[in-house]
């Protein structure tokens, strides 16, 4: 059986549905990556997104993304994001599962680091908390294409436009072929 791409979501849809998958038999699953802000500042989004997965629109895998998904534009990698001065990585982890758990869902075993940059002691904190740190190798924005396996990187926030159109365009030609498979699938 030949392995299918999955589905990640950047960060939840402020006011934009995932693309439509009318073609598709099964719940197509979808991985958000969702910080802590965002669930409190779009709390209507994160119901909206409940009510769609409760109607069979797709299945959700919730994945933590850090609880401020800190970014200074400009700032260099290594002082940025997770790895900006202060930054609390037990707190950045914790405080996204605890929201998710008040809020009637389960987190998933998966970690996204904000703007895909970590380092070993990020790695180990994730690890402390036994959570997998997720990547991406087909992030269509910056023009990574998807492979069987690949996990599929789109924004639908706002934040990159063209990347969740491509995600439409190829899903619609048969560049990226449903059904998707859920995160957790192990490979064949």
């Amino acid at each position: 059986m030949r392995e299918r791409p999955t589905y990640s979501l950047g960060t939840s849809p402020v006011s934009t549905p995932p693309p439509a998958h009318a073609s598709m038999r099964e719940r197509p699953p979808i991985a958000l990556s969702i910080s802590g802000l965002w669930l409190l500042h779009h709390f209507e989004d994160y119901q909206w997104l409940l009510r769609k997965q409760a109607a069979g629109a797709f299945g959700i895998t919730w994945v933590d993304h850090s609880y401020h998904h800190q970014f200074r534009r400009g700032v260099p990698y290594d002082r940025n994001f997770m790895l900006a001065p202060g930054v609390d990585p037990d707190a950045e982890i914790l405080d996204t599962e605890k929201l998710l758990i008040a809020n009637g869902q389960t987190p998933s075993l998966f970690f996204r680091f904000p703007g895909l940059i970590s380092s070993a002691p990020l790695m180990q904190a994730a690890r402390r908390h036994h959570l997998i740190a997720l990547g991406a190798d087909a992030w269509l924005a910056i023009g990574q294409h998807p492979r069987p396996g690949s996990i599929v990187l789109v924004h639908p926030n706002g934040n990159e436009e063209v990347g969740l159109k491509m995600f439409d365009r190829d899903l619609a030609r048969g560049t990226i072929e449903p059904p998707l498979e859920p995160l957790d699938t192990a490979p064949n």
